[in-house]
């Protein structure tokens, strides 16, 4: 069976949304194994979508204001080389939330301004 590539980058999508979310369900709870296994599931998703491009990409920045606060953090922090002005403005809105996930709003914020931000989905040089 042959998939498109359109049929592949919604699966990463679908992968991402997914796996974003238990993350940031996961911060409920203190299991961190749980939250890491999540994370990087997360990430693993991100490299494929950054990899397919397009439309893909496109639908992950539209997440930054996802109610799961997982969701909303993951995507805009990867839309912040997309659209940084609206990753700001989501990434604030974030931080000023209080959730379990505000403070690494806030430290993905500072390290962004400060030019220091690495992204654990793109490759190493």
């Amino acid at each position: 069976m042959t998939f498109s590539k359109r049929s592949e980058s919604v699966d990463w999508v679908d992968k991402f949304r997914n796996a974003s979310t238990r993350w940031g369900d996961a911060w409920q709870g203190t299991d961190a194994r749980k939250r890491n296994k999540w994370h990087d599931r997360s990430v693993f998703a991100l490299r494929h979508i950054l990899a397919s491009g397009g439309d893909s990409v496109a639908q992950v920045v539209n997440m930054k204001d996802s109610e799961n606060c997982g969701t909303a953090l993951l995507a805009s922090t990867f839309a912040l080389k997309f659209d940084a002005r609206a990753a700001e403005a989501a990434l604030q809105a974030l931080a000023l939330a209080r959730t379990p996930l505000s403070f690494s709003a806030e430290l993905v914020l500072r390290e962004w301004r400060k030019g220091t931000l690495t992204f654990a989905w793109e490759d190493e040089a």
